[in-house]
């Protein structure tokens, strides 16, 4: 027969069961299933301290059962047949559990701040591996003094401009990346003529077994012949866009309103233009620039702008994205201006090797008939640029002696 101590074995064990195993780690159970056990031991376990029995039972009811239903005992609860004999299983060892280490939190890094560029950064833009060379943003004077004996009447009234920041290409688009830029979009034809005047014998890109390429000995110098539409639609595929006039002047001479690009002193060896060298009546003979026609871009160092972009005097005229109106100056918005909203051609600045100095100053606007000539190229510029590293400028000595400004390679600044 079961004693009474037994009975109440069975029915603590019979209501854990019904909780469930979880329920069992409640400290209110737990010290029941203590008391419990302790009234048992003093009746079964003369030898062992009552208190030492009942905790060591407790703890191997905890740890080895997990539900009654599929542990070690076997128990029902109590009805009017005999009970059960309670069966433990062979004793098991515990599970000892490595201890638990404390998660240690990785620090979270604050991203240091994008790097605002500035004046001497520049980045390679991957299309082309055009160098964009960074203009700070800023307020000039934009046209010509009045006393300037140069200056023609649509470059005044001179007048205060203020522009966002943007980056402009250091150099002209040369004829290896308009060749490449056309084996990808084809010539097409906008405007009435096609993007490239491939026919003229003064254009120094050829079609050879259906493939764009330049001519021996000119992939490196500036493309020519190219139609605005050719000019505005290569500077979209490269993800850019032409320079407004505002842009294109403030590159040029910056806020301290530079003549040239360089300064205001007249230099015929700082730029390709009409020299001794050009074959036209109004030639420059006391000047020799080396060429006659175009140049590789880059040629003249010294004759880098404020920005460190190159060739914004000679070499050859540069599209610009605006509408030409000679009176525009008299209305222009005093905030980056975009020029007239419409017109009949549009407009052209730098002067080219086919013109003397007073065409080859920062202020100069010009515009010619027609749609594409053998001096006029042009370069892009853009607002914002793509996540490349900016590389900052350095100054290297050229075999003149002079100093050509460069990308540091190797260098990351960051993607701001």
């Amino acid at each position: 027969m079961a004693t009474s101590e037994h009975i109440g074995k069975y029915e603590i064990l019979a209501e854990i069961g019904r909780s469930g195993f979880a329920a069992a780690h409640k400290e209110r159970d737990i010290e029941l299933l203590e008391q419990a056990t302790m009234r048992m031991c003093r009746t079964q376990c003369r030898s062992v301290p009552a208190r030492i029995v009942g905790k060591v039972v407790v703890l191997m009811l905890i740890a080895g059962l997990s539900g009654l239903g599929a542990g070690c005992w076997s128990a029902q609860a109590p009805t009017a047949t005999p009970f059960p004999t309670a069966s433990p299983c062979p004793p098991t060892a515990m599970p000892t559990s490595p201890p638990t280490e404390t998660p240690t939190e990785t620090p979270t890094l604050t991203p240091s701040p994008t790097r605002v560029p500035i004046l001497g950064d520049a980045w390679v833009r991957p299309i082309d591996e055009m160098v964009m060379v960074y203009v700070p943003g800023g307020t000039f004077q934009m046209g010509s003094d009045v006393n300037d004996p140069d200056a023609e009447s649509d470059e005044r009234p001179p007048h205060r401009i203020t522009l966002d920041r943007f980056w402009i290409d250091q150099t002209e688009v040369t004829n290896a990346q308009f060749a490449t830029f056309l084996n990808k979009r084809n010539n097409q034809k906008e405007g009435g003529v096609t993007w490239l005047d491939l026919e003229d014998e003064s254009c120094l890109i050829e079609r050879v077994d259906g493939e764009f390429r330049p001519k021996s000995g000119y992939a490196d110098h500036p493309v020519i012949e190219v139609s605005w539409y050719g000019a505005a639609a290569y500077c979209e595929w490269a993800g850019a866009r032409l320079p407004t006039e505002a842009e294109w002047e403030y590159a040029a001479r910056g806020s301290e309103g530079r003549v040239f690009p360089w300064g205001d002193e007249f230099d015929g060896m700082r730029l390709n233009f009409c020299d001794a060298n050009c074959t036209y009546g109004w030639k420059e003979t006391g000047y020799d620039d080396g060429y006659e026609k175009t140049s590789p871009v880059g040629s003249y160092p010294s004759g880098t702008s404020w920005c460190h972009a190159l060739d914004m005097a000679g070499n050859v005229w540069e599209w610009v994205a605006d509408w030409y109106d000679s009176d525009y100056y008299d209305h222009s918005p005093s905030r980056n201006p975009i020029g007239p909203s419409s017109g009949a051609t549009h407009g052209l600045r730098g002067g080219g090797w086919d013109y003397a100095q007073r065409h080859v100053r920062a202020a100069n606007r010009f515009i010619k008939p027609g749609s594409r000539y053998p001096s006029v190229g042009f370069r892009c510029v853009s607002r914002t640029r793509a996540r490349e590293p900016l590389r900052p400028l350095r100054s290297t000595d050229s075999a003149d002696g002079m100093t050509l400004p460069t990308i540091r390679e190797g260098r990351n600044e960051g993607t701001g």
